[in-house]
């Protein structure tokens, strides 16, 4: 009898461990944070701790990175710049850092931080256009023409605007 108990005290164990998997956890905080983003903050802290507790750095900076978006997204933009720059000392995935970046340079453009906002949405698209990731590199692009537009630089921002309308005009997802 004590062998079956032990043995389902450890199964139970054992299953709460993979239910609580950073991935997962990171995935289920994304998919919910527009709606709920003190849960999403409450499921990324724990994915971090997690991570960190496990070693593994790539789930712990994409838990940070993820905190960033959500703490964007309630207007503390300088939360959101610290968490994403954590997130980049930490990774070494490309994406990831690219994501960090576009984050960053959407606070800064937030916050009047004009300068630093390209500076990052540059980064942030070197990445991208080396990856070969058209949407995201669209997306970042259609962010400089913002950018270059409340600066007063029109046919930057013209340019930057048309060529991020013909990618996604080529993937069409026009936005």
């Amino acid at each position: 009898m004590r062998i079956l108990i032990f043995f389902l005290i450890c199964t139970t164990f054992c299953y709460g461990q993979i239910e609580e998997s950073p991935q997962k956890l990171n995935d289920s905080a994304i998919s919910i944070y527009k709606n709920d983003p003190q849960k999403a903050i409450s499921i990324l802290e724990r994915s971090k701790s997690i991570a960190r507790a496990k070693n593994q750095i790539f789930e712990e900076a994409r838990a940070i990175n993820g905190l960033g978006l959500v703490y964007r997204d309630l207007g503390e933009f300088k939360k959101a710049i610290e968490l994403s720059k954590q997130s980049i000392e930490i990774s070494s995935d490309s994406l990831l850092i690219a994501s960090a970046s576009n984050n960053i340079g959407v606070c800064n453009r937030q916050l009047g931080e004009y300068e630093d906002a390209l500076t990052n949405y540059l980064k942030a698209l070197e990445i991208y256009n080396a990856l070969n990731e058209k949407s995201k590199e669209a997306t970042v692009t259609n962010n400089i023409g913002m950018v270059y537009s409340y600066l007063g630089v029109n046919d930057k921002a013209i340019e930057y605007h048309l060529k991020a309308k013909d990618v996604f005009e080529e993937l069409d997802n026009k936005k």
